[in-house]
């Protein structure tokens, strides 16, 4: 019965610990956890062929054993470091090899949007009328890289601010183009094949940009 001494002591006690819990649970103190959202930012839309800020650049007198016994493409590189700090071939090379397996890829799913911002203006609109013929005639092109089995800077050049330099890159792929009916109309489904090819890379060097673009391909 509510009359009941002891029941009513009882009913007190829990209406005083309950208004205690709602002022401290009940509330927004100011210093709930707040979830750390997901970081976003850009994807990368080019190959930084620079190397870490850290690194030194080669000396000037280094400049012989990457030329290969080229005097003139020596002097070239060593112009080039002269204009840009922050050139080292090794650095290069390596953003040339992910340049050479991102392009051929992205060109082989005809994906414009991913090209676009590692070729120079020209060559885009070469790639881009292959691609629009290719799928127009409703052909489909495969291309996976086995290796590269080699990259070596052949030429170079530096004409004010552009930077110019040539890569001959030896590697193995597995490329095969189909018709619309579904037919082999260039290279093979499964066999490794050799590939031999120059590729130009261009920069200007008094730009902030560090990224270099394709402006050339010459199959060997």
């Amino acid at each position: 019965m509510l009359s009941d001494p002891l029941t009513l002591l009882v009913i007190a006690v829990a209406a005083i610990i309950g208004w205690r819990l709602w002022s401290v649970l009940g509330q927004r103190t100011g210093f709930e956890r707040e979830w750390p959202r997901p970081l976003e930012g850009p994807s990368p839309k080019a190959i930084d062929m620079s190397p870490d800020r850290e690194k030194t650049v080669p000396a000037t007198s280094d400049w012989s054993k990457y030329g290969r016994g080229d005097a003139s493409l020596a002097k070239a590189l060593s112009d080039i470091a002269g204009r840009d700090r922050t050139f080292n071939p090794e650095s290069f090379l390596a953003g040339a090899s992910r340049a050479y397996e991102m392009i051929n890829s992205a060109f082989a799913k005809g994906d414009k949007k991913a090209l676009q911002p590692l070729l120079s203006r020209e060559i885009m609109k070469e790639f881009s009328a292959d691609i629009d013929r290719m799928q127009a005639a409703g052909e489909r092109m495969s291309w996976q890289l086995v290796k590269v089995e080699s990259t070596e800077m052949k030429n170079a050049s530096l004409s004010g601010n552009l930077a110019r330099i040539d890569v001959h890159f030896t590697s193995s792929v597995i490329s095969s183009t189909v018709d619309k009916d579904g037919k082999i109309v260039e290279g093979h489904m499964t066999a490794i094949e050799h590939v031999e090819d120059v590729w130009t890379f261009e920069r200007a060097t008094n730009l902030s940009d560090p990224n270099w673009k394709l402006v050339a391909t010459t199959p060997q």
